[in-house]
């Protein structure tokens, strides 16, 4: 007799249980061995390369002092799971996340960093476009010809340099190595590196960069025959001075005592020009002393000239955006430690110490001098 619908769906159901319990168990077993197998590979890799550091837990600084202790000590496989890669001269770079906490701080402390155009680079010497004149735009009806029309570009050339600074420490304090310590040390170099970047940017005189001060594509508005004559008129004419498409995000840059004469100028309605931070005037920048006419004034001193080296013809103070500076990184900071440096006249073996070496490699260039006003004394 024939089986029916419903015996042959059960007989079919039984089956499906049967393999499926069946496939349970020998995927139960598979995943047994894997684990066996795994276990093993594990214990051997344990003996043949050592137990193997974890530091994914420890705070970003605290993975530094590790890291810095490490390099003191010769630690090879503290610094492998910290930092895989090294330098043939024995620094080590450090991790991103490191290079993003002192770029960070330079940026704070920095005029440069903070509003020019920084770039990535690869190359040793670089062009960059220099706009000469803007693209021309037209009306054009429907299915009549879009008229040509070209910008000229110039170029800069940039060459990437090296900046380094060193700082010497006794062994005693790297071995007793903390937080704090790194804090101090990322403030020290932070606060350097953004010094000389802001010099050789604003202020370079060609020797190493030739910054925005002395750039000859920039604008010249002769002030008065000292820096104290500065008027509100000098200060005006700085902005008109700057083509209209590049007075947006234009600021002042300048050293604070100078700011302090221009705090006393008043327009011909008696009203004082400069709006103060503290009387009115908030912001969230410690660089911004103030607005003149709505455009901020940035502190600019010991990098441009302040009161005390006003002379003729001397270029003292700038008004542009500083997004027509380019600021070109070509290697990522690195750090080398030696106890046999002679650093000064100072052997760090015979006293006991360590010198700490920071360095990177990086290009500054004006790209448009034409979107900068320069305020010079007269001759």
């Amino acid at each position: 007799m024939p089986m029916t619908k419903e015996e042959k769906q059960e007989i079919a159901e039984i089956v499906k249980a049967s393999f499926e319990e069946s496939s349970k168990e020998l995927r139960d077993d598979i995943d047994e061995k894997i684990n066996e197998i795994t276990k093993e590979s594990k214990k051997i890799e344990k003996k043949v390369l050592g137990e193997k550091k974890d530091f994914s837990g420890l705070e970003k600084k605290e993975k530094f002092v590790k890291l810095f202790k490490a390099i003191y000590k010769n630690d090879q496989e503290t610094i492998k799971a910290l930092n895989e890669g090294t330098d043939s001269a024995g620094g080590y770079l450090v991790d991103d996340e490191f290079i993003k906490e002192i770029l960070v701080m330079i940026e704070e402390y920095g005029v440069v960093r903070k509003y020019a155009t920084v770039l990535k680079t690869s190359s040793d010497s670089v062009r960059m476009p220099k706009s000469l004149n803007k693209v021309a735009v037209s009306w054009v009806n429907e299915n009549a010809a879009i008229p040509e029309t070209s910008a000229t570009f110039g170029e800069v050339t940039i060459t990437i340099k090296k900046m380094a600074a060193i700082v010497t420490l006794t062994n005693e304090l790297i071995e007793d190595a903390d937080v704090d310590l790194i804090d101090f040390l990322f403030d020290l170099f932070a606060e350097a590196i953004a010094l000389e970047e802001d010099k050789q940017g604003l202020a370079g005189d060609g020797t190493v960069f030739t910054g925005v001060l002395n750039d000859t594509d920039a604008n010249i508005v002769v002030c008065g025959a000292s820096f104290s004559a500065t008027t509100a008129d000098h200060l005006r004419s700085m902005i008109s001075a700057v083509p209209r498409s590049a007075r947006r995000g234009g600021k002042f840059f300048m050293a604070e005592d100078i700011w302090a004469v221009i705090q006393k100028l008043k327009d011909s309605n008696g009203n004082y020009i400069a709006d103060q931070v503290g009387a009115g005037l908030t912001t969230v920048d410690g660089m911004v002393l103030g607005r003149i006419w709505g455009r901020e004034v940035i502190d600019c001193s010991d990098i441009l000239p302040e009161i005390a080296d006003s002379a003729a013809n001397t270029k003292y103070m700038i008004f542009g955006n500083l997004k027509h500076l380019y600021l070109l990184d070509r290697k990522t900071i690195s750090y080398t430690l030696s106890e046999h440096a002679v650093v000064g006249a100072d052997s760090m073996f015979e006293k006991d110490r360590t010198a700490v070496r920071v360095r990177e490699r990086i290009g500054l260039g004006v790209g448009q001098g034409g979107a900068f006003a320069v305020g010079r004394t007269t001759t």
